[in-house]
């Protein structure tokens, strides 16, 4: 590792510890996850060996997003010294909760009244975001009795699940965009040349 990427960066006088140097690693693998295709998780199957072999390939939206939080987290010091900065991230989490309890799963209950129709109860006191391809029941529409019942079905959350992360990326775009106004501000990457090399 580069020897200078600890170097004091205006952090503390006596300080080794670079933090502009760490928000910029940050920042460049915040970019390299967004600049790929923003898909779910899947299964890669190959056939070896006369086996077929079963590999999770991860959902490339998590991945980005996370790299995002820990962005932010790394910058929380300087979050909570920048107000502006710090009133629209805050604003931005209230989204995604929102976006949260607009797509989170809550447990149904089927009750059988005495007439014999169903009624569909939902425990909203009980709220998550599944997995993909979980089981789990929902209503289902039953043919044979022509009415809806509860069904574990397998995948029965994914269009859900998905439209979930497909709205925390647009919201994790904008935190991480105002990441980028907040880095700027603080001047981290100033201009500098070392070894014959301009770092930016």
């Amino acid at each position: 590792m580069d020897e200078d990427y600890f170097k004091d960066d205006g952090i503390g006088e006596k300080s080794n510890f670079s933090k502009g140097g760490i928000t910029q690693e940050a920042i460049k693998k915040c970019l390299l996850l967004r600049s790929t295709e923003m898909k779910a998780g899947y299964y890669n199957y190959v056939f070896t060996n006369g086996l077929w072999n079963k590999s999770w390939l991860a959902d490339t939206r998590d991945t980005y997003i996370s790299s995002v939080i820990a962005l932010k987290q790394l910058l929380t010091a300087e979050i909570y010294r920048n107000k502006e900065c710090k009133n629209i991230l805050q604003s931005l989490d209230k989204d995604s909760e929102k976006l949260f309890n607009k797509y989170a799963y809550s447990p149904y209950e089927q009750e059988i009244q005495s007439n014999g129709q169903s009624i569909f109860n939902i425990n909203d006191k009980i709220k998550y975001m599944p997995t993909m391809e979980s089981s789990l029941n929902i209503p289902v529409f039953d043919g044979q009795r022509n009415r809806k019942i509860i069904k574990m079905v397998k995948k029965g959350w994914d269009e859900y699940i998905n439209a979930y992360k497909d709205g925390l990326v647009i919201i994790y775009d904008k935190m991480f965009g105002e990441l980028n106004v907040l880095v700027d501000k603080i001047k981290y990457f100033r201009g500098e040349i070392r070894h014959g090399w301009i770092h930016i």
